[in-house]
């Protein structure tokens, strides 16, 4: 479920859940919790879009300076920061509505930390839970793209978490997502 293309706006939410509920669909949701995770994720994913790099081949292409752009730390704005983590919030409320509104045995959640920790047991539950008979695919095919703390991938990430701790409401949180998120 791309839970950021369902927005408040015009009735998006209530047409997908009634559309999902007409057509006895069901929902497949991938909760990543992690607000400020994502919105690295996001920002990293725009600027290589922005420089046409396929934004989920982590291998980098024959490109000589692949490489280092893969592993050169990020200038992420602050007021992106800010914006992102708002905004990612909503779209989780969003999520959780959806979630809770499907009709009951319709929605299947994953939890981004257990794909991690246990992707065989997820992919697993995911092909019980549409009645699959093909398996998946081999767990060992899902790859993290942005793994490490964020104080190896964000430029500066010292002062800005300070920042996003003082002048941001986030700053309860902050800590505990700063971490690797997958260990």
């Amino acid at each position: 479920m791309a839970n950021q293309r369902f927005d408040d706006t015009a009735g998006t939410v209530e047409r997908a859940l009634s559309y999902f509920k007409d057509n006895n669909v069901k929902v497949v949701a991938l909760d990543r919790d992690n607000l400020l995770r994502k919105c690295y994720s996001l920002y990293d994913m725009r600027l290589r879009r922005e420089a046409g790099q396929d934004i989920f081949n982590r291998e980098g292409g024959d490109d000589a300076g692949a490489e280092a752009r893969l592993k050169a730390k990020l200038d992420v704005p602050f007021s992106y920061w800010a914006w992102c983590l708002d905004r990612r919030a909503h779209f989780k409320a969003v999520f959780d509505r959806i979630v809770a509104a499907v009709p009951k045995g319709t929605a299947h959640v994953v939890k981004y930390s257990s794909l991690c920790f246990n992707p065989k047991q997820e992919l697993d539950g995911i092909q019980q839970f549409l009645n699959l008979t093909t398996p998946l695919g081999a767990h060992s095919q899902l790859q993290k793209a942005h793994s490490g703390s964020l104080h190896s991938m964000v430029r500066d990430w010292e002062a800005t978490r300070t920042r996003l701790m003082e002048e941001t409401h986030w700053g309860s949180k902050i800590k505990e997502w700063e971490a690797a998120e997958c260990g």
